[in-house]
């Protein structure tokens, strides 16, 4: 079984995915501030960029932890809050409970999606992560099973306007409550969208070597 090697792997997705936020992030965009404000201003926008990147990435973290148990064996009902729980924007959700329920209902597809892909690499007899990709899919399945554990802004996208994400700045004699669900989603499309791109090279090059060799 190679439950460890994938949680490795994933965890290196991961990490990525915090280096892509960091890089991306522009706190100026959550607090509609312009370019040019003070030195002072900027210094107090960048708990936004800090929460950013820590709430996307622990969500991403968390949720990719409980897709790997589900994919050893966890039943996906059991987990179902587990996940819910863990995801940044279901818990900031604000808007009416039927569009809760459906965005609930889609992040549970999700997961039932995404460990159903993963289960016969952690099943694999192969010990290493990309031995036992190779083991269970040819190179169009790699891509399809692994690209779509990427693909959460379109579920962003879809509720985002029912979303709040909302951080407190030391700005002024009481301080200002922002709301940054906008810049949230748009890091994440933009971070997605690099990380997607690592794991296609990387898909690439492990099924060429294996072509070459």
């Amino acid at each position: 079984m190679t439950e460890e090697a994938v949680r490795e792997r994933f965890d290196g997705y991961i990490d990525s995915m915090y280096g892509y936020v960091t890089d991306e992030v522009q706190p100026l965009n959550a607090v509609g501030f312009p370019t040019f404000i003070s030195k002072p201003t900027r210094k107090a926008t960048l708990p936004v960029a800090r929460r950013e990147t820590d709430a996307v990435g622990r969500s991403f973290e968390r949720k990719f932890g409980i897709v790997v148990d589900c994919a050893a064996g966890d039943d996906v009902t059991e987990r179902t809050d587990d996940y819910l729980e863990a995801d940044v924007f279901y818990a900031n959700f604000q808007g009416a409970e039927e569009d809760r329920g459906r965005m609930s209902d889609e992040l549970v597809d999700r997961l039932r999606e995404m460990s159903e892909a993963v289960a016969p690499i952690v099943d694999s007899d192969e010990e290493r992560f990309w031995d036992a990709v190779v083991d269970v899919y040819d190179r169009e399945g790699a891509h399809s099973a692994l690209d779509g554990c990427f693909d959460y802004a379109r579920t962003a996208h879809r509720y985002a306007d029912d979303v709040e994400l909302t951080i407190t700045l030391d700005i002024g004699p009481f301080g200002a409550t922002v709301d940054y669900t906008d810049e949230a989603v748009r890091v994440l499309d933009v971070s997605e969208g690099r990380l997607r791109e690592k794991v296609r090279k990387d898909v690439d090059a492990v099924y060429d070597a294996k072509q070459d060799g």
